[in-house]
């Protein structure tokens, strides 16, 4: 039973109270005078609070929802009846001393409603001294409905609140004997792990050359605290937790505070900054130390000069000391005989108030922060303290990259005051000096070239085969005539299908909820509101009244599409959209509406003026919170109703009492019941199962209700699992659930690397075989179990079990999985959530993406049920192609292919308007390239060109008569640019082909070669392209493999696009539709970019929020019409203006690049002039600085065809501006191809515009008030050569971006959203999901 520490707490209460009691005029001040202390304690779980501290100091647990009011002579503590009685045995303690408060409990009441012994407890508080001030601990914010009774009670008693969290910081900063054992648990701790892994792991990184990101590494030191080895002997390991993430920093980026957090940066070979914090019982460790990869001399020179510091903080920490001159002996050591380190300080790390001087960061370990040139209060013995300092920004001219040159110093420790002498450092274990931080690296002989390396020609040779054989037809044969067969079955299946069942899909209409205000008029309200031409919300109807030309019109809440509220000078405007025929209302179109022929109100607008009142606005202001507070509860009661809808009341589960049930021990579960997995028992019942777990929380599955049951063993899998696919959904956790899997761990799915392990170690062998063992036992367990469960007489469900040899990866919905077919489905069980198809409700499968230049395609699964979306799987391997057909033909199931990604939602929908119709005219067979006319006409093509008399289509070298029509010709639809090349190259044959690639490939290789390199490069030549021409190559660095054929192709085939008319033009327009998303993205790039440069955050974002990006005439695939009037900054603002005006949402996002940065910014000015600017709810803007780049402005100088004739020339030099020296080589090498298409007349308006820098600063300087109270951020590269780092920082402060909006990225250049896409995906992820969330 647990019990209260009657000792510690008189002892802590007795000092608590002489502190609070002493007359020193200090402490006066510390406790403001107060009269009596409250402290309340709510649910929340805060994991640093005073209210929490104190509970935790005097009665050695947490209470939650507890009251508790120190007075002059008496304690009140109101508290639950189990807490009453956990702290009952200190009162009866008290009551015997004397010179102490007595102390009183008092009980909830059952109901939990305690307003009247808050009432009393407040009352008490008038009877403690003066009666007038209250000492509480204002930054400890509870909530819930104990708390808030108080406030009001509280309130009515009229007293003053002061805060007194320094006062009792400082009253328990002297840590008794018992505390102190504690913390030098704690730091014992920290010790450990810091020396015995962290240092460990970051030595082995270095030396082998790893490499591994910050958070990777900082995800390994949290781990590591929790396993046994580095605990000493004694210590209770679940009283043990991490203080904060541990922070590993590196790469010239540094935060010297404990607020920061890991990067997804990788650990860069020079500074190394750790930080680790761990918490036993309550008592935080702190330990920083700074590791070095070969450090210069003058880096140890201030590193050393930085542990003097540190040295002189430790001899001035001594009782009776104050804290100000602990502080002043540091700094003017600083000031004395280093002051060109002064500005280096660090400002204040971690504490509260933020000193114009550089300071030392000196922190209790109580979180007692106070400033330390301020605080004036002496230092007493048994003091703890966490003493940081560091240096910040400091530079190194030797560095050999970008990211060495700055680095910063931080150290830290905590120290305990001692009675005599300096203060004891009690993580001094973890040394700090230069030998045991400091990584140096022995030199290594560097190789010599002494002559060329391998025979390049021998090298590429290998790389390509001397003879090729056709493939077999008369597999491929059958396999396409099986397809035939199939897509005739299809079609005639699918239309008896809808003919047997066109009556019950017109009954099983879903309805909507009625939205009808007042079924009868005396319904309608009477109020004041009403009657006076206001507006007026009706809460219990959910309708609101309306005055439309003086007579009120009531509509339902649910008419309402969205509502929106702007100030614009002396008014305030409301402006009401609703639903009308054509709109969307949810994802049912015209249901709601029984005549859509009528005439509906689309929108409407009220104003009222500010400038006579506040009454009129402010009552505007009202209607609009109140209208959305109906707005958001009728949607949530309509979500939890959609929520419900499919589940059905599974019939009770007949329990079979009788010993000897299948049963499985030790089994979690997915989907977690409760906020924690817990182990249960699955056992075999009648008629369905029943899984128990530990906490006696209880899962019925009926086997009438079973679907697909599946059966996974654990082999190349780190768990052995049971699945269970429900026809109907189930209920858990108030959510509903199709999919139950119960499973067990059969391995260590996290593997230590802290020590060098031989394969042919006793222990790993023995470990092995363990493991081997237990796999065999568990399989064996699971399949006795289905086994048994298959014999019951009641159950009908047959367990399938995957076929690995069959599967193939790839993606269903966010990750690459293996998917694995059964005997009827296809499945991939082991990631969450789980991905299974039927086969039996497929009615075929459409292969997108197919094509021979791609590396992947996608698989979409068209279901027998039209109304269910498709299903698809995405980046499947090309090579896996062949396989999945044979397995697909052999499943009786037919599948097409395409080139282009379809666009599913617009294609069902247009077949569900119509079925009849669908079929009447072929069906699926517009999927079908391969059809009977377009054979017919094929067959006939080739008749008339093939002619075995013409010399030249006979392929040379007596091989096997071959055409270059055997080959895929162009289509007609391809660029004329291959003309001239397809002239030349017509009639090659493979060994022509053959020796002219490997002539190029080796000249290639001779220049690309470095000449450190003694190997020579090799590069796999493409496969030949379309009529026999071959691929233009592109010399790649570093062994990187070449680039796609045509990049600009495969980038169209991802993305899609089509051809839109914006004021008489046809520009490329990219488009992805979320038809339940009101949010819509514009994505703008900047000047000679295009819209597949965002093609990262098109990727991320289009599964969630409408997409729209375009190209901008003259640039990416729209059209470049010589005529330079078209390329003005003033018609690419009105193209943008048009193009937003189409695909406009309810709430609109603009993602912006650069020169488009600046076109945004036109645009919000404009729609700021018509009071439209609250449609836009955030702004990102990317790579833009304060003023045009000087540049791009001698574009608009010089003659077009001289800039065409320079383009060879200015290459190196843009690439320099462009990227970085650690880009991507083929990163670089496809956007010099792609800007290839970029015509320099277009780019010279482009540079005339900006050259005089009017509409650019005018951008920037009107910016901030056309912006107003829209949220932006900023996102720019540190090594951007187009704008650095400063003209960025200064464009985001011009245009009031606030300090945490600006976010620079490390190591990027100026095309940050592809350099560092996955950055800038999650930043403008979390920024959408921030403003759009209601």
């Amino acid at each position: 039973m647990v019990k209260v520490d009657s000792a510690a707490f008189v002892s802590r209460l007795e000092r608590l109270y002489s502190h609070w009691e002493g007359v020193d005029e200090e402490r006066e001040e510390l406790w403001g005078e107060a009269d009596a202390l409250v402290v309340v304690v709510g649910k929340d779980d805060v994991l640093y609070s005073k209210s929490t501290t104190l509970h935790l100091w005097l009665f050695g647990y947490e209470l939650a929802d507890t009251l508790c009011i120190f007075c002059a002579n008496e304690i009140h503590i109101l508290s639950s009846k189990k807490k009453i009685e956990f702290i009952r045995p200190l009162q009866e303690v008290l009551a015997s001393r004397a010179d102490l408060p007595k102390l009183s409990l008092h009980t909830r009441s059952k109901g939990e409603n305690d307003a009247e012994q808050f009432q009393t407890l407040a009352g008490v508080i008038k009877d403690s001294k003066r009666g007038k001030k209250i000492g509480v601990f204002s930054k400890d914010n509870f909530t819930g409905s104990f708390v808030e009774g108080w406030q009001t009670a509280l309130r009515e008693v009229k007293v003053t609140q002061v805060d007194v969290s320094s006062a009792f910081a400082f009253a328990c900063a002297a840590k008794d004997e018992a505390e102190v054992s504690t913390v030098k648990k704690a730091c014992q701790v920290t010790c450990t792990v810091f020396s015995k892994y962290v240092k460990k792991e970051i030595v082995t990184i270095v030396d082998e050359e790893k490499r591994v990101k910050h958070s990777k590494l900082a995800d390994g030191i949290e781990q590591a605290v929790s396993e046994t080895k580095y605990l000493p002997p004694g210590l209770d390991a679940d009283s043990l937790e991490i203080c904060y993430s541990p922070i590993i920093q590196s790469g010239g980026q540094y935060q010297l505070k404990f607020s920061t957090v890991s990067s997804d940066e990788r650990l860069h070979f020079g500074t190394i900054v750790c930080c680790l914090g761990v918490r036993y019982k309550s008592y935080c460790s702190n330990v920083v130390r700074t590791m070095f990869v070969e450090p210069t001399k003058e880096m140890q020179d201030n590193y050393t000069f930085l542990l003097s510091v540190y040295e002189t903080i430790l001899s001035s920490l001594k009782e009776g000391v104050k804290l100000c001159d602990v502080y002043n002996a540091a700094l003017e050591m600083v000031e004395r005989d280093r002051p060109e380190l002064k500005d280096n300080f660090t400002r204040n790390a971690g504490l509260t108030h933020l000193l114009p001087r550089p300071t030392l960061t000196l922190t209790l370990a109580t979180s007692l922060l106070l400033p330390p040139l301020q605080c004036q209060l002496p230092i007493r013995k048994g003091m703890l303290f966490n003493v940081n300092i560091g240096l910040a920004g400091l530079t190194n001219p030797e560095a050999q990259d970008t990211a060495g040159k700055t680095y910063s110093l931080f150290i830290g420790d905590t120290v305990l005051v001692a009675e005599d002498g300096p203060a004891v450092e009690l993580t001094g274990v973890s040394k700090k000096k230069m030998s045991s931080i400091a990584i140096f690296l022995g030199d290594e002989d560097k190789e010599q070239e002494n002559g060329p390396g391998p025979d390049i020609e021998e090298q590429l040779s290998k790389k390509f085969l001397t003879n090729r054989t056709r493939m077999e037809p008369a597999s491929e044969d059958r396999r396409m005539k099986r397809q035939k067969e199939l897509a005739k079955r299809v079609n005639e299946e699918a239309m008896k299908r809808f003919q047997d069942h066109k009556d019950e899909q017109i009954s099983k209409r879903p309805k909507l909820s009625s939205n009808v205000a007042y079924k009868h008029v005396s319904s309608v309200p009477r109020d004041a509101e009403v009657q006076n031409f206001r507006i007026f919300v009706d809460r219990k109807y959910e309708a609101i009244v309306l005055p439309v030309h003086g007579v009120p019109l009531p509509f339902h809440i649910s008419t309402i599409k969205n509502i929106s509220k702007s100030e614009e000078g002396d008014y305030v405007y409301l402006r009401i959209n609703f639903f009308f025929p054509g709109s969307s209302l949810g994802r049912i179109d015209g249901v709601a509406f029984p005549n859509p022929d009528a005439t509906f109100v689309k929108e409407m607008s009220y104003r009222a003026s500010s400038t006579h009142g506040v009454s009129a606005a402010s009552s505007l202001v009202n209607v609009f919170h109140t209208i959305k507070e109906v707005q958001k509860r009728f949607r949530t009661r309509e979500q939890e109703k959609r929520e419900l809808e499919g589940v059905v009341e599974q019939e009770a589960l007949v329990l079979n009492t009788m010993k000897g049930n299948p049963r499985l021990k030790d089994l979690y579960m997915r989907p977690v019941i409760g906020s924690r997995r817990v182990q249960g028992t699955l056992e075999a019942h009648t008629n369905g199962l029943r899984y128990t777990t530990l906490k006696g929380d209880k899962v019925d599955l009926v086997y009438n209700n079973i679907k697909q049951a599946f059966f996974q063993p654990s082999r190349s899998e780190m768990i052995v699992l049971l699945h269970f696919h429900m026809k109907s959904p189930i209920i858990i956790s108030k959510k509903k659930h199709r999919d139950i899997q119960f499973y067990t761990e059969v391995g260590e799915i996290v593997t230590t690397l802290g020590r060098t392990q031989h394969m042919h170690d006793r222990d790993d062998l023995m470990a092995e075989q363990a493991e081997r063992e237990l796999r065999a036992k568990l399989d064996n367990a699971f399949d006795n179990f289905r086994k048994k469960v298959e014999a019951l007489p009641q159950c009908r469900v047959t367990f399938e079990k995957p076929f690995r040899e069959l599967g193939f990866h790839g993606v269903p919905h966010r990750s690459t999985v293996l998917l694995q077919p059964t005997t009827h489905c296809l499945v991939n069980l082991t990631e969450q959530p789980p991905f299974i198809i039927v086969l039996d409700e497929v009615e075929l499968v459409h292969f997108e993406r197919v094509q021979f230049h791609m590396r992947n395609f996608d698989m979409v699964f068209v279901f027998k049920d039209y109304k269910k979306k498709v299903a698809t799987v995405t980046a499947i391997p090309m090579t896996q192609l062949d396989s999945i057909r044979d397995w697909l033909n052999s499943c009786d199931k037919k599948y097409t292919e395409g080139i282009q990604s379809l666009n599913w939602t617009k294609i069902m929908k247009t077949i569900n308007d119509d079925v009849e119709g669908f079929f009447s005219q072929g069906g699926w067979s517009f999927l079908d390239p391969s059809s009977d006319q377009e054979e017919a006409e094929e067959d006939s093509e080739m008749s008339d060109e093939y002619h075995p008399s013409d010399a030249s289509t006979v392929v040379s070298g007596g091989e096997e008569e071959d055409s270059d029509e055997d080959y895929t010709s162009l289509s007609e639809g391809d660029s004329s640019d291959y003309e001239e090349e397809e002239s030349e190259e017509s009639g090659k044959d493979w060994d022509e082909l053959e020796a002219e690639a490997r002539r190029a490939d080796r000249e290639d290789a001779q220049l690309d070669r470095p000449e450190e390199e003694s190997s020579s490069l090799s590069r796999k030549r493409p496969a030949p392209s379309k009529k026999g021409s071959t691929s233009k190559k592109m010399k790649l660095r570093n062994g990187t493999q070449p680039m796609a054929e045509d990049p600009a192709e495969a980038e169209r085939q991802e993305l899609g696009f089509f051809q839109e008319t914006v004021q008489g033009k046809s520009l490329r327009v990219v488009e992805r539709a979320v038809p339940s998303s009101e949010v819509c993205v514009f994505l703008v790039h900047g000047g000679g970019g295009r819209a597949g440069q965002f093609k990262h955050q098109i990727r991320r974002l289009e599964n969630d929020y409408n997409v729209v990006a375009l190209d901008f005439l003259g640039h990416g695939d729209s059209p470049a019409p010589n005529e330079p009037r078209l390329y003005t900054a003033d018609e690419h603002l009105e193209d943008l203006k048009e193009v937003y005006e189409v695909h406009k949402k309810e709430q609109n996002v603009i993602i912006s690049h650069c020169y488009g940065a600046v076109h945004t910014l036109h645009l919000i000015k404009w729609l700021r002039g018509k009071g439209r600017a609250a449609e836009v709810v955030g702004v990102v803007m990317m790579s833009l600085g304060a003023r045009a780049p000087a540049s791009i402005g001698l574009l608009g100088k010089v003659p077009a065809f001289v800039l065409e004739w320079l383009r060879p020339l200015a290459r190196a030099s843009s690439n320099r501006a462009l990227f970085t020296p650690h880009t991507d080589p083929t990163l670089i090498q496809s956007e010099n191809f792609m800007s290839n298409n970029n015509r320099m007349y277009v780019m010279k308006v482009i540079g005339a515009d900006c050259s005089d820098n009017e509409m650019w600063t005018a951008a920037i300087c009107e910016g901030a008030e056309a912006l107003g109270d829209i949220p932006r951020i900023c996102l720019y590269g540190t090594e951007d050569g187009v704008f650095p780092e400063p003209t960025c920082q200064e464009a985001a402060k011009t245009l009031g971006v606030a300090e945490g909006r600006c976010h620079p990225l490390e190591g990027a250049g100026h095309l940050c959203m592809l350099e560092a896409h996955k950055q800038v995906s999650d930043i403008c992820q979390r920024f959408i999901a921030e403003l759009t969330s209601d």
